[in-house]
């Protein structure tokens, strides 16, 4: 029912329809992939890892969607452009986009994509997941979601983070739309990540609370406004929720000098290593050489019946 009414607001909605060719290839009951045959093999592939994480990530929060996700993988650039023609600039340069006016992911094919196909998949499910949950999310906690429940934040990525804040780099997490600037993009993404982390890690009751508040809506059928289960169960009130992640991005920048000068200790410490086996092996070379030694000759008496009695 759902990829009916879905085909038929994509024909009502957007400049060009999918043709006939898209079908649906597999589904479960967490999602249905369509695409052309080209990319019919990919789809069977892909069902069961990415049906895993997903239920790995229901489990953790507590909350169990009854409807389907709907993916349609895209075999070219044209179409993809096409498809994305009109949204925000950061939708037409990404690899994938999920469209709440009609409630369906759309991916490129694997060989227009650099990153882990996986991943991506995964993050645009996450919004779709929000979108299914929450009325009004706002999008530094879809973008906070989707990259933590994918797997996106990496040891470098948290690395470029701290050092940015280091540098006095901020960005406020109200902002409803995405930066103008793409040079900004990353950040935006970190920025929103960092600040989920911060909600679930430093209040983790509240975390719990949290989306247990939104599951007992999700069993009726129901969802329930961000700010509303915001507010039920954190306390705390949005300017105070923000500045205390200010101060929690300060400490963490404070962590990128301790880092950054351990991480020169480590890297020079072979160096000084060699030096100072360099310099022993000078000084050893500079001493003196020992006398040689030499043997002391003498007549030991012979254990003989003829050396007896001569002492």
């Amino acid at each position: 029912m759902i990829t009916c009414i879905g085909l038929m607001l994509l024909i009502c909605l957007w400049p060009c329809a999918l043709p006939a060719e898209y079908k649906l290839v597999v589904d479960n009951d967490l999602i249905m992939i369509h695409s052309k045959d080209s990319n019919a093999s990919l789809a069977r592939n892909i069902l069961e890892p990415l049906s895993s994480r997903i239920e790995s990530m229901q489990l953790d929060l507590g909350i169990y969607v009854r409807e389907k996700a709907v993916y349609y993988i895209i075999p070219t650039m044209d179409e993809y452009k096409s498809l994305s023609r009109g949204k925000e600039k950061i939708v037409e340069f990404s690899d994938a986009f999920y469209s709440n006016d009609i409630g369906i992911i759309f991916i490129r094919s694997p060989e227009q994509v650099n990153d882990n196909y996986l991943k991506i998949l995964m993050h645009e499910y996450v919004h779709w997941f929000l979108d299914q949950t929450l009325w009004d999310a706002p999008l530094w906690f879809h973008e906070g979601m989707a990259t933590y429940y994918s797997r996106q934040l990496g040891y470098e990525k948290y690395w470029q983070f701290v050092s940015a804040r280091f540098w006095g780099k901020s960005m406020e997490l109200g902002n409803r739309d995405y930066p103008q600037d793409k040079n900004d993009w990353a950040f935006f993404y970190l920025n929103s990540t960092f600040a989920l982390q911060y909600m679930k890690d430093e209040y983790p009751e509240a975390w719990k609370d949290f989306w247990d508040y939104i599951a007992a809506f999700n069993r009726e059928k129901r969802k329930i406004s961000f700010y509303k289960a915001f507010d039920q169960t954190y306390n705390n009130s949005g300017s105070g929720f923000f500045q205390g992640y200010q101060n929690y991005t300060k400490r963490l920048a404070f962590w990128y000098l301790v880092l950054g000068v351990n991480s020169l200790i480590f890297s020079i410490l072979p160096f000084v290593l060699i030096i100072g086996a360099i310099r022993k092996r000078r000084r050893m070379n500079s001493l003196p050489d020992l006398p040689e030694e030499t043997d002391t000759e003498y007549n030991e008496p012979l254990d003989t019946e003829e050396g007896k009695g001569q002492f």
